[in-house]
């Protein structure tokens, strides 16, 4: 189930957070998302830090996908041009478990034909750009990526549009910032 979540970050502040922390801190606030997650992983302590303290840090996550178990996985894609979706994990209890990058070779593996939109999305996140091709009759989802060789790339998964379903994949470079 995912729920959208379109609340303020709280601002609260750790406690005992020295100059350099609130710095660096003050830095992402200031508008370089990416620097942000950089702090968060450096700042955050599995199973110290709360829900609150990473909406201080990373501010409102994009989707917040609650699961069965209780745990919430909080969705934070660094787009429009960002190569980067982070996954927040958040216990029942609302403790900080840790994050992982969502947009990474193991997870391009896991998509495979047959799978819906909900698939994809649980496994990518927000998607980058989405474009229809009437002819075809394909809604193609593309999510940029960073490629090797520091080439930024595009993970494309093509969805039939009658069934919602993926009818292929495919990858292509980023012309848009090749050059």
């Amino acid at each position: 189930m995912r729920t959208s979540d379109r609340r303020p970050a709280p601002g609260r502040r750790f406690a005992g957070l020295g100059f350099l922390a609130r710095l660096a801190r003050a830095a992402c606030l200031a508008g370089t998302l990416a620097g942000c997650d950089f702090v968060a992983q450096n700042e955050l302590v599995v199973g110290r830090h709360t829900e609150q303290d990473v909406r201080a840090l990373m501010g409102t996550p994009a989707v917040v996908w609650e699961e069965e178990s209780g745990q919430k996985r909080m969705e934070y894609p660094r787009g429009p041009m960002g190569t980067q979706t982070w996954f927040v994990h958040i216990a029942p209890d609302g403790r900080y478990l840790g994050m992982a990058q969502a947009l990474v070779a193991a997870n391009f593996d896991r998509i495979k034909v047959g799978m819906s939109t909900d698939d994809a999305r649980w496994l990518l996140g927000r998607q980058t750009e989405i474009t229809p091709y009437a002819l075809v009759q394909e809604v193609v989802w593309s999510w940029r990526y960073e490629g090797d060789a520091q080439k930024t790339m595009f993970f494309n998964a093509h969805f039939d549009r009658q069934s919602g379903r993926i009818v292929r994949i495919s990858r292509n470079e980023d012309w848009k910032t090749q050059g």
